[in-house]
């Protein structure tokens, strides 16, 4: 609930969060809470995006410049679901757009299928959520990771 409550408010930090549960769970079940978590958030978020704002509260809020480049960043030429999920990854390797901002942008100014979100969200960030939780477990156990 930690982390779909922290993943779901915008430019709230989650790594300390992320390392607690590592340090509390241990590795293997420590990452399965954060990204199920995480899945969980994003998807909230998602629909809040897609049927609260919609692309003209994007507009309002980031500019029309920017509604254009979100409405265009998950659209697939031929493959909308691997485009969509290609885009997603893309989008969570970024420091620049916070985690929750992108799935309520994703929701609101995009067509992109909630399932490209949720396998683009799992695939794109359980390389750094693997690195915060298994620190979090090296606290709690030493060189202990499982």
């Amino acid at each position: 609930a930690a982390v779909v409550s922290c993943d779901s408010i915008p430019l709230v930090p989650t790594q300390p969060l992320t390392i607690a549960t590592g340090a509390a769970f241990g590795l293997g079940p420590g990452l399965a809470i954060v990204m199920s978590g995480q899945a969980t958030a994003a998807t909230l978020c998602f629909f809040v995006g897609r049927s609260v704002l919609g692309p003209e509260k994007v507009e309002e809020l980031f500019g029309a410049k920017f509604a254009s480049v979100a409405s265009q960043f998950a659209a697939g030429d031929d493959d909308g679901f691997v485009a969509a999920m290609r885009s997603v990854i893309l989008l969570r390797q970024s420091p620049v757009i916070p985690f929750s901002v992108g799935n309520y942008v994703l929701g609101a100014a995009t067509d992109a299928p909630i399932a490209a979100l949720v396998a683009g969200t799992i695939v794109g960030c359980l390389p750094l959520n693997a690195l915060y939780t298994a620190t979090g477990a090296l606290v709690r156990g030493g060189t202990k990771v499982f």
